[in-house]
């Protein structure tokens, strides 16, 4: 984590994505909704949306789409222009060149070189990041490489797909473009992609062993049980047989800058949650899931589940849009919900709106946003002489219960990143001292 002295000129990942996007001129960005990183979208359905970006490149206009998982992509277009697929979720399916983020420091560099990859072998990329990435600051922001403008050029070749030789010759392309980039990476004997503090393959390019392919299949390493299932399918893919052990995470410090957004609503509802044995929830938050112990589900499969009453006392937290009227207007005394405000037209009868958000009634209200539309305010800011919790030898009960990663350490103090904080006043609120304003 930056020190106090270093935090003047720094950027966080939003405000590196968004330096990245305008330098690069991408004509199209699309952004699945609730994906970690605030961009204007295009509204495309969710369905279809592959077939019409590749359209998109294959005459020219650069584009660049923002997925939680990598969604298949079974046919293959020459490209006149980049296609990006920024994901945060290792693939299921190894089908595109493929590049792994782990440090937020090098994150312009690396969406360069996916860039640049893209378009002179004419194929889409997949950019990976990693929880590290998302939520963070850095202080490396310089982005030097001069991006062309492309023209949109209909022909003929557009939609034209590859054949199987041609398709090889364009992946022996990607595969020297990005072992020249890579050449001084060494990997450990500790492989994961999660972790912050173990090594992970840099790049795939589907069908070609490169060195850090070769150098696991000729070796034993070491991989969390929760990653497993991606090296079983790097097995299947180069055909070769993998020795691993599966090792137990250790405890360890927890590391704040990596956990919720800013302002995320569950903070204040998790007094709420903790009552409950079993939680589900349509948002597709990893963080929220693991630190909540919430189950992803839609409205309509939780109103199956517990149509009839169970052993279990349940609730649900969801996005107001996914939500079925006619079912709201049939649930049972046993079935608990609170509905998140993703947009304005938030009005439903008999739910009343949340107005102060750390006093909440049990349930069956609604949430003023959701994670996709979270208001930001002014930064707060500490009081120094009032922060008083480490001093005393006391948790930070700010970091410890908001998660937040505009809050950090330094010199036994509290201090605030107004690069990452957007005014939610979560932290004034479990300050027990008064130091926050």
């Amino acid at each position: 984590m930056l020190n106090f002295e270093e935090t003047n000129n720094i950027l966080s990942t939003d405000q590196i994505f968004e330096l990245f996007l305008n330098n690069s001129k991408f004509n199209v960005i699309y952004r699945e909704a609730l994906f970690p990183i605030k961009t204007s979208s295009i509204n495309i359905n969710k369905n279809d949306v592959v077939e019409v970006l590749l359209g998109m490149s294959s005459v020219g206009t650069k584009t660049i789409a923002f997925f939680h998982k990598i969604p298949r992509i079974q046919t293959l277009f020459k490209l006149r222009a980049p296609l990006l697929f920024i994901t945060r979720l290792l693939p299921e399916h190894l089908e595109i060149p493929t590049i792994f983020i782990k440090n937020l420091d090098n994150l312009i560099d690396l969406l360069n070189i996916a860039e640049k990859t893209s378009m002179e072998s004419n194929l889409p990329v997949n950019v990976v990041l990693s929880p590290n990435v998302f939520n963070n600051i850095s202080k490396n922001n310089n982005i030097e490489r001069e991006h062309s403008i492309i023209k949109p050029y209909l022909s003929s070749d557009s939609l034209k797909k590859f054949d199987f030789e041609s398709l090889y010759e364009h992946l022996q392309l990607s595969e020297a473009i990005l072992s020249n980039f890579f050449k001084n990476i060494e990997l450990t004997d500790e492989l994961s992609f999660y972790e912050n503090n173990k090594s992970f393959i840099p790049y795939i390019v589907p069908n070609i062993k490169n060195k850090f392919i070769e150098k696991i299949a000729q070796s034993t390493f070491k991989i969390p049980n929760e990653e497993k299932y991606f090296f079983n399918k790097l097995s299947l893919q180069f055909n070769i047989n993998l020795k691993f052990e599966i090792y137990e995470k250790r405890d360890s410090e927890v590391d704040t800058k990596s956990y919720l957004c800013p302002g995320c609503p569950f903070v204040p509802l998790k007094g709420i949650v903790k009552n409950y044995q079993m939680v589900f929830s349509d948002i597709p938050c990893s963080i929220i899931q693991n630190l909540f112990n919430v189950k992803f589900a839609n409205f309509n499969e939780y109103y199956g589940l517990t149509y009839e009453r169970t052993q279990l006392n349940t609730l649900y937290i969801g996005n107001i849009s996914n939500i079925n009227n006619h079912f709201i207007n049939n649930l049972k005394p046993h079935q608990k919900i609170i509905l998140l405000a993703d947009n304005e037209t938030y009005k439903i009868n008999n739910l009343p709106l949340l107005k102060k958000l750390f006093k909440a009634p049990a349930t069956n209200f609604i949430f003023p946003y959701s994670c996709e539309n979270i208001p930001h305010k002014k930064s707060a800011t500490i009081k120094e002489k009032k922060c008083k919790c480490l001093s005393l030898n006391e948790k930070a009960k700010c970091i410890e219960n908001t998660y937040c990663p505009a809050l950090f350490y330094h010199d036994n103090k509290v201090f605030i990143n107004s690069a990452l904080c957007i005014g939610c006043n979560f932290c004034k609120e479990f300050c027990p001292y008064g130091a926050i304003r």
